[in-house]
C-alpha cells in the first residue's frame, strides 16, 4: 500500500517546520488550486512561501501537485475504512506508536521520520495512534488523469443516507482510483449537494450499476 520514495527531509527542518504549526488546527491546508480541484497544480499560499512548509514540499521533488494538507490525529483516535479516487504521499512530522492500516492485506505501515511515501489509497484503509503524543502527517494528494475517452457518458451520482459517504468510500472509490489508472474516467467533481460526476464509457457503467449502494441515486447521459 505504501513504498518509500527517494525523497528525504531533514529531521530539523521538520522539528522547524511543525514548532511554527498552529496545534489547534486540525487541518492546515497549505496551497491552492490554480483550477479543477482535482486535475490541474496547486500552488503555495503566500503565508507559506518561503517558510520551512514551502521547503517541506519542494522535497518531495515534484513538478506538479495537488492539495497539501498537515494533518493531526490524536492519541487513542483512527479514521473509519475508507478509500480515495486520488493516490497520495505521506511525510511524518513525528515519530510514536502509529501506523497506516492496510485493511484489505491486515497490514499496518510505519512511516519513518524523514522519508516520503507514495501511497496507492485506492485500497481500503485507515489510520491509528496507539501512542502517548498527537500524530502529524503532511499528505499530498497527485492529480488525476483526465483521460482522452472515445463516445463518453456523463455519469452522476447522488451520495445520500447519513452514512453515505462511508458507503460510498467502501464501494465506489476503490472504483474511481483504480478507473483513474486505467484511463477510463475523466472530469472528476463533487458539488455541495454531495452529487459526483464523472465521464466514463459504457462498459464501465455496467460495473457501476452493480457495485453502487442501493439508496444513491444515478443518472447518466
Amino acid at each position: 500500500m505504501i513504498v518509500t520514495t527517494n525523497c528525504t527531509v531533514s529531521h530539523s527542518l521538520i522539528k522547524t517546520a511543525i514548532d511554527s504549526f498552529d496545534t489547534n488546527n486540525f487541518k492546515t491546508i497549505l496551497n491552492e488550486p490554480t483550477g479543477s480541484f482535482f486535475y490541474d497544480p496547486w500552488i503555495i499560499k503566500p503565508q507559506f512561501k518561503n517558510t520551512p512548509w514551502e521547503h517541506l514540499l519542494n522535497s518531495l521533488n515534484q513538478p506538479t501537485i495537488g492539495e497539501a494538507r498537515i494533518i493531526k490525529l490524536d492519541i487513542e483516535k483512527c479514521y473509519t475504512a475508507h478509500a480515495d479516487i486520488d493516490d497520495r504521499w505521506h511525510l511524518a512530522l513525528g515519530e510514536g506508536l502509529n501506523y497506516l492500516v492496510d485493511l484489505e492485506n491486515k497490514t499496518f505501515h510505519t512511516t519513518e521520520l524523514g522519508l516520503w511515501y507514495s501511497m496507492d489509497a485506492g485500497i481500503l484503509h485507515s489510520a491509528v495512534n496507539f501512542s502517548d503524543s498527537t500524530r502529524y502527517q503532511l499528505v499530498v494528494r497527485k492529480l488525476l488523469t483526465n483521460a482522452n475517452i472515445k463516445n463518453s457518458i456523463n455519469i452522476q451520482i447522488r451520495v445520500q443516507g447519513v452514512d453515505g459517504r462511508y458507503q460510498f468510500d467502501q464501494t465506489l472509490s476503490p472504483w474511481l482510483n483504480r478507473a483513474n489508472k486505467r484511463n477510463c474516467i475523466n472530469s472528476f467533481s463533487v458539488d455541495d449537494n454531495n452529487i459526483v460526476s464523472f465521464n466514463t464509457t459504457r462498459e464501465e457503467l455496467n460495473h457501476i450499476k452493480k457495485i453502487m449502494p442501493t439508496n444513491f441515486e444515478l443518472t447518466y447521459e
